[in-house]
């Protein structure tokens, strides 16, 4: 998705792409106040876990070296959210996929329960690495909510209702979705024209149940900032 990118790090080998240790996905926004990127906290939680085991391992967003600790604008463990500001490399790299959401509306609108949403990310299992050659894979549903509150979104997989595409092909039944986590949840808006708003971040998947669920915005401000 235009929007968003892996996150992924590991081990530097030369001459070839590195020995990827774990993966997640950001997703590129501006609200009025700057540029900047959101992913799930646990995300960057794990870089920072594995970082004391391996301290030599680099983190890396659109094939370029990025340290997300050194970028953070703000943590909400509790709502499994982070934001980071965008180094100048990485900026270059993304400037056409930051989504552009209104200040005036900010936070973003939940989706309305029972209609459409969109929703993806870089799972590590549709990663492909061959020597020198890395390919990042994303993939999205289309469904509907199936419980929204003020502060997170519940979508369960139905896949009798789903529409698939050569793009967007069917994921396999009950695979793990890691690495997907920190992914955008769009809404359906319909106000004569259809268009997709922005609406909560990626933070857990059960495979098991294929039930996935995404948290609000609302508690991140158009800067990036804590909001409450």
């Amino acid at each position: 998705m235009r929007v968003s990118t892996a996150i992924y790090w590991g081990t530097p080998v030369r001459g070839q792409t590195p020995r990827i240790r774990n993966s997640g996905t950001l997703v590129f926004l501006d609200a009025g106040s700057r540029p900047f990127a959101v992913s799930a906290h646990h995300v960057i939680e794990g870089y920072r876990r594995d970082l004391v085991e391996e301290p030599e391992l680099v983190c890396y967003v659109s094939n370029e070296v990025y340290d997300p600790l050194r970028h953070i604008i703000a943590e909400d463990p509790e709502h499994d959210l982070v934001s980071l500001s965008l180094s100048e490399s990485v900026f270059q790299v993304v400037a056409e996929k930051i989504h552009v959401h209104p200040r005036e509306s900010w936070p973003p609108t939940p989706p309305q329960q029972g209609r459409g949403v969109f929703f993806g990310g870089y799972r590590g299992q549709d990663r492909e690495q061959i020597a020198d050659r890395l390919g990042l894979g994303f993939m999205g549903g289309l469904g509907t909510a199936t419980a929204v509150t003020e502060d997170r979104v519940t979508i369960q997989f139905e896949r009798e209702h789903w529409v698939h595409t050569e793009t967007l092909p069917e994921p396999a039944q009950n695979a793990p979705w890691g690495g997907a986590s920190g992914g955008p949840v769009f809404r359906l808006v319909q106000n004569g024209i259809m268009s997709w708003d922005l609406a909560g971040i990626i933070s857990e998947f059960s495979a098991g149940f294929e039930i996935l669920i995404a948290h609000s915005l609302r508690f991140l401000g158009p800067d990036g900032r804590l909001a409450i």
